[in-house]
């Protein structure tokens, strides 16, 4: 035998040892197939990297005992979750959210065969009963945080029931401010131009100019400033001045006042929109004296937060809402007013269920909720008229009773609807007012005609809003608004 041919027989030799060794099947147990599991972060990491190993344990039910390590994402079939599975799952968890969020599947099958309240039992319900947020509870409750964000944040039940009640300020009183202990600076911005002038305080002289300049789109803003408005009008360039030095926030705000003060008494044109004595871009300071006087311009809670919507959050942010508006108003019932028999007398007010909702919607809402309403509402003159009733003539003569197609399917809508079917709407409301504009109709100049009749933006657009969306489209808006006055805007206390 030759060299080589001994080299080729070895190499063949050594092959079949090695092929041999390779189809050596390794004998899963529980514990080496929960070590190979051990490995991976998913069943389906796990399948595809050690399938023997995996089909070992799915074959003899090892899977569940030996994944347990890995998140329990992979969906069960239909059938899997029982009764008693879904009991036992419901079992590691405080809470249905917890619940839901930590086994979906379980959850759902509970939930679609109504086993929920039966498997939760156990569980606490972070939900409070009507009544429980007394302003001894809510004061516990606001001892465990330190900021009014943390308290808003993890307690929105509590702190929403103090704002409402005005016991916001008494129970936070242990949190500190974070704004009032920020120290401010005074600034002046100047357009040599137009000589016109801006007197501002900030907590970040640099960010603050930056804010000032930055166009709207690029900014992280969500306001415009008066800088940055007369910038746009003028293309021309500010000049920036810090001129005092850093100090409380409450001395800042005083001096604000006093240098606008003294900018106007010397007959400089100022940008500031008031007197000054924000903390911060030139925004109304709502003490609790100012809020007053402009809540007793308003009978009613609707007009104030309408007509003074910065006041009127403020107010609910300090815990002043229920002391300012004592005086106004109320067309609200306490809760669980509406029982059965208040709401059976209410109903007997009126004609009709129609008139009936219209006029006491709380009662009407009550009623309907609890399923009371075909037995407190008994209105044998309000039954729909027999079919074939309406006719041509009778619609007809119906609508010559109405203005306008709206006013005729409010008021009248069985004879609205039967001449809709009938299709004579057209020839019985030929002598209504049509709403609609014919196409063309909303030139240049008849939208600053109807723009001038608002004083605000919003208002245009709600009043009139085929005006004011072709003015929109069009581009025309900033021509022919110029003399609204400007959308109040938020308190920009983040500075």
């Amino acid at each position: 035998m030759t060299l080589d041919n001994q080299v080729i027989i070895n190499i063949l030799q050594s092959n079949s040892a090695i092929s041999a060794m390779t189809k050596t099947t390794i004998k899963w147990t529980k514990s080496k197939c929960s070590l190979e599991a051990s490995k991976f972060k998913t069943r389906k990491e796990f399948k595809v990297n050690s399938g023997s190993a995996y089909n070992s344990a799915l074959r003899y039910g090892w899977l569940d005992d030996i994944c347990c390590h890995m998140p329990a994402n992979n969906k069960r079939a239909k059938w899997y979750w029982t009764f008693e599975r879904c009991k036992a799952e419901a079992i590691k968890y405080q809470t249905r959210s917890e619940f839901k969020t930590g086994s979906g599947g379980a959850y759902d099958s509970a939930q679609i065969n109504q086993w929920l309240d039966e498997i939760c039992g156990h569980m606490t319900n972070k939900y409070k009963k009507s009544g429980f947020w007394t302003k001894e509870n809510c004061q516990a409750e606001a001892l465990k945080y330190t900021s009014s964000k943390e308290f808003k944040s993890k307690a929105g039940g509590a702190y929403t029931k103090a704002a409402k009640s005005g016991w916001l300020k008494e129970i936070t009183s242990h949190m500190p401010n974070p704004y009032k202990e920020l120290k401010k600076c005074l600034y002046e911005v100047y357009f040599e131009k137009s000589d016109t002038y801006y007197i501002g305080l900030t907590n970040n002289f640099n960010r603050r100019v930056i804010e000032h300049t930055k166009s709207k789109s690029g900014s992280s803003t969500t306001y415009s400033t008066s800088v940055f408005d007369h910038i746009n009008a003028t293309g021309e360039t500010p000049q920036f001045r810090q001129i005092s030095e850093y100090m409380d926030a409450d001395l800042a705000s005083d001096e604000e006042q006093r240098l606008i003060t003294q900018y106007h008494l010397k007959g400089k044109s100022l940008l500031n929109r008031n007197i000054g004595g924000s903390l911060g871009g030139g925004w109304i300071k709502w003490t609790k004296k100012t809020i007053q006087t402009e809540a007793l311009k308003y009978d009613t809670r609707t007009e104030f937060i309408n007509n003074a919507s910065g006041a009127y959050e403020a107010a609910v942010k300090r815990g002043w809402l229920q002391e300012v508006c004592s005086h106004m108003k109320t067309f609200s019932k306490p809760m669980g007013h509406w029982t059965k028999e208040n709401c059976r007398i209410e109903a007997s007010t009126y004609t009709s269920k129609k008139e009936f909702k219209s006029k006491s919607s709380g009662a009407y809402q009550a009623a309907s909720k609890h399923g009371w309403l075909d037995e407190i509402c008994h209105y044998p003159n309000a039954k729909r008229k027999p079919n074939g009733y309406w006719t041509k003539d009778r619609c007809e003569l119906e609508a010559k009773n109405h203005k306008t197609r709206g006013e005729f399917r409010k008021v009248s809508s069985q004879a609205y609807a039967a001449a809709q079917r009938s299709k004579w709407l057209d020839l019985i409301c030929s002598h209504m007012v049509s709403p609609q504009k014919p196409n063309g109709y909303w030139t240049k100049d008849r939208c600053q005609e109807e723009a001038l009749k608002y004083t605000t933006r919003s208002k245009f657009a709600k009043c009139s809003s085929s005006a004011y969306t072709k003015a929109k489209r069009e581009k025309w808006l900033d021509d022919i608004c110029t003399h609204m006055s400007k959308p109040k805007q938020p308190n920009p206390l983040r500075q």
